[in-house]
């Protein structure tokens, strides 16, 4: 289910989830894959933040920053990519700095058309 996780410490984090969030709260889909419940959130802010520029509000920093399961390899290089996708949109649509303004090189690539939409 997760993995190379355990299934009884898989059991467990689906257990913790659904205690605090409700039984609900996922959705078993087809095999082993599980969900987030459509129903309950039809529309995510990640997916609001990817589907226009002008949502650069709602990046907050790093997806899930600094998590990780342990002995997990496939969940980490899927979160690692997730984290890549979202700072990269970010970043092309964010804010050009103004005139005079020392930026990371990582910044050189941020689109003129996109001014004004970063904090």
């Amino acid at each position: 289910m997760f993995g190379g996780e355990d299934e009884l410490q898989s059991e467990k984090c689906l257990y913790i989830i659904r205690k605090n969030l409700g039984k609900d709260f996922l959705v078993k889909e087809s095999g082993d894959i599980i969900r987030i419940n459509p129903a309950l959130f039809p529309m995510l802010d990640t997916d609001l933040f990817l589907k226009d520029e002008d949502n650069t509000g709602l990046y907050r920093g790093d997806f899930l920053e600094g998590f990780y399961l342990k002995n997990n390899v496939s969940f980490n290089e899927w979160v690692t990519n997730t984290r890549q996708v979202f700072k990269a949109h970010y970043l092309k649509n964010c804010t050009a700095p103004s005139p005079g303004t020392m930026i990371p090189e990582i910044l050189s690539f941020v689109s003129p058309s996109a001014k004004n939409r970063c904090r």
